[in-house]
Formats: structure tokens, C-alpha cells, sequence
């Protein structure tokens, strides 16, 4: 059912794409331990607007108080999971390690269409729905 909607969300973002050029669109999940809070949104296509960078955040640690950490956040420039975490702006495509507020996390940015999908089921997923959407033309 997740490869379906997802499947869906990426063919309706990729023929949007296809008619505004300048519209950034970017994956958007969160999976994992953030603070000893559960999340697990599934994958989805995301309007960024005229974001440049698509985002992929990875932290794990254990902060003060124990409250353990161990999560992947995917989404515009920028993540951000209210009153709990404010990702940074990316400064340039690549992946980095980063410190924020004493703790370590893995930062990659990218420019293009969905290129922070980093799996292969959803790479097979868009595959699919740009093949879809320039057959149904």
C-alpha cells in the first residue's frame, strides 16, 4: 500500500515538475527515534517550491537526560521537526557531518527532483511513474 501511494504522490509530482521546471520537489520521510520519539511517516513527495536543495538528515546519538536518537529525515532545505529539532540550510551539494547544539548528524544535499530518495524502491517507484507519465501523454 506505502509503494502505491507512493507511486502515486511521484507521478502526480513528477508530471508538476514536468510543467514548472522551477518547482523543486523532494522526498519527504521520517523514520526512526528522535529524542525517544517514534516517527515513521512514510515516503512521500514533497513541494519545495523554489527550495535549491533536497535533504537527507541522519542522526544517532544519545542526549543528555538519555533520550536516544536515532532517525532519518528527509525532505525541502532545511528539515525541520517543530519544537524538537531545526535542520540547517545546506551550502552545497555532497554529504557532510555537521555539529548543532553539541550533537553530530550526517547531512546530504542535493539539487534535483527526488534525488534524496536513497532507495532503491522508490528510485524503481519514480522510474516508474516518469515512464507512466510520458506514455499517458
Amino acid at each position: 500500500m506505502r509503494i502505491l501511494l507512493s507511486l502515486l504522490s511521484l507521478s502526480f509530482s513528477v508530471s508538476m515538475a514536468a510543467e514548472h521546471p522551477e518547482i523543486l520537489f523532494c522526498m519527504f520521510e521520517r523514520t526512526g527515534l528522535l529524542y525517544d520519539q517514534f516517527f515513521d511517516d512514510p515516503p512521500r513527495s514533497l513541494n519545495c517550491g523554489n527550495s535549491t536543495y533536497c535533504q537527507k538528515v541522519t542522526a544517532n546519538y544519545i542526549s543528555v537526560g538519555d533520550k536516544r536518537t536515532h532517525i532519518v529525515l528527509k525532505g525541502c532545505d532545511g528539515i525541520d521537526v517543530p519544537g524538537a529539532f531545526y535542520g540547517p540550510k545546506c551550502e552545497r551539494e555532497g554529504c557532510y557531518e555537521i555539529t548543532a547544539s553539541g550533537e553530530k548528524y550526517q547531512l546530504c544535499c542535493c539539487k534535483g527532483d527526488h534525488c534524496n530518495a536513497a532507495s532503491t524502491a522508490l528510485s524503481i517507484s519514480l522510474i516508474a511513474a516518469t515512464l507512466m507519465t510520458i506514455l499517458t501523454r
